[in-house]
């Protein structure tokens, strides 16, 4: 029996199972183990698509069960929708019951569209929500459709979010009426930010400027800063003016998202200026954004002097989007930073400076960091830069950090980097403890060498 078996059938239900479930089933080898760790009531075929019977019992909530569902609805093919939709209406446990609805949602084929819907009226699942946001990601007209019609039930929220998702004329048509008619508009402002659509430009600034409520101001600039367009950013100037910090913490960043090079001034004067150390923290990121290298003065003087940790963090994040010549030395010497939080973000975008040095400084900081946070961080950056010379750095984190997490996580960044130098560390920490959290890391890690390779690495028989 394979590691990889015994490690479903132990219950090791951890985020990668899913990536590891979809990622691989270009390997026969893998998609029969991912069969035979199945019941025999929930038997799948993943070689053609084909569903056989999902529930002849209650064998009650199975982990893996919702990951083949997943990885069906990657897949995709018409000829399981019928299934899917019967696991969907019938199985025992609600929570099967939504992956199967998610996994139409994926496929979003006519027929799988027209289950959803259909599916509507007799199901107890959350359907309002795990249904409609299924529907959401279909870009269906008659999906569209439905959920304009929910607009006005009980559920409109699911249905305003699905609808942001879809974004289409008719979603913004619809989602822009509610906004200014119904009582309670904040789902509508938010789900209209989803939608990416310039329509919907005029409406929000219009909400921004004529609405007393801040919370809902705030969620105004939001959904301004994910639309992007450069019609709001007079409204947003305005903005971050406004009596409630929170709102011209929001415009900030915003204008930001935005990329308003016209707003650096007003962005650098509230970084230095707002008695708000939330407005000081976005109007940083802001400026990160822009990227605008007159900037970087104000930036490093927060670094230098701003009380607050979150205001410091974020000014280092700006400087490296900016990437002035001036701030590499600079984010370096942050590396020995009384504030455990300034040294995980410098700590975290180091691979932004360059590969030598940023190399040797994450290696460090893996090795000798006392805080978590930044030796995780640190992690994060050495898979950004992807190099085999951290391998072995790597190999001893994974098999010596006094954190379970740090030693999973390391092994998962050995499998993207992709070295073979590193299968029998693999291979043998695999074996050390089957049911352990790093195990399964280890398994997912050799999984994906596997993939870079294209031949499967059997564990352990």
């Amino acid at each position: 029996m394979s590691l990889f078996r015994r490690q479903i059938e132990q219950g090791v239900r951890e985020i990668y199972d899913r990536e590891w479930l979809v990622l691989h089933l270009d390997f026969p080898d893998g998609v029969e183990a991912m069969i035979e760790t199945l019941p025999k009531n929930m038997r799948t075929d993943l070689n053609n698509g084909q569903i056989a019977t999902f529930y002849s019992d209650s064998s009650g909530f199975s982990g893996t069960n919702c990951s083949i569902l997943d990885a069906v609805g990657q897949i995709g093919g018409e000829q399981v929708v019928t299934a899917l939709s019967d696991v969907m209406k019938n199985y025992p446990d609600g929570r099967v019951q939504v992956h199967a609805a998610e996994a139409l949602g994926t496929i979003g084929s006519e027929n799988a569209v027209e289950a959803l819907i259909d599916a509507a009226p007799v199901l107890e699942f959350d359907w309002d929500r795990f249904g409609m946001l299924a529907l959401g990601r279909t870009d269906s007209e008659r999906a569209g459709d439905a959920l304009v019609g929910w607009l006005h039930s009980s559920d409109k929220g699911y249905a305003a979010q699905a609808l942001g998702q879809i974004g289409s004329d008719l979603a913004v048509e619809a989602l822009v009426d509610c906004m200014r008619n119904d009582k309670h508009p904040g789902p509508f402002v938010n789900a209209l930010g989803e939608t990416r659509s310039n329509r919907a430009v005029g409406p929000l600034i219009q909400q921004l400027q004529n609405n007393a409520e801040s919370t809902l101001r705030c969620a105004t600039a939001e959904a301004l800063g994910k639309i992007g367009s450069e019609r709001a950013v007079d409204a947003l100037t305005e903005s971050i003016q406004d009596d409630s910090e929170f709102v011209r913490g929001h415009a900030a960043f915003a204008l930001g998202q935005i990329s308003a090079e016209q707003a650096v001034d007003v962005l650098i004067e509230r970084l230095g200026n707002d008695e708000s150390s939330y407005v000081r923290e976005f109007a940083a990121h802001g400026l990160g954004y822009i990227g605008d290298k007159s900037s970087t003065h104000a930036l490093i003087s927060a670094v230098q002097a701003d009380k607050e940790e979150r205001v410091r963090s974020a000014a280092v994040r700006a400087l490296l989007e900016i990437g002035a010549e001036e701030v590499e030395a600079f984010v370096k010497n942050l590396l020995d930073d009384e504030s455990e939080e300034v040294r995980s973000f410098a700590v975290a975008s180091l691979y932004r400076i360059g590969e030598g040095q940023a190399l040797e400084a994450a290696i460090d900081r893996l090795k000798h960091d006392e805080s978590f946070g930044v030796r995780m961080n640190a992690l994060s950056c050495l898979r950004q830069i992807g190099s085999e010379a951290a391998v072995d750095a790597l190999i001893d984190a994974m098999r010596a950090d006094e954190n379970w997490q740090i030693c999973r996580e390391a092994a998962v960044v050995l499998g993207r980097i992709g070295s073979e130098q590193a299968v029998e560390a693999l291979v043998k920490q695999a074996q050390s403890d089957p049911a352990s959290h790093v195990a399964g890391g280890a398994v997912v890690a050799l999984g994906l060498i596997s993939q870079r390779t294209g031949r499967w690495i059997q564990p352990i028989d």
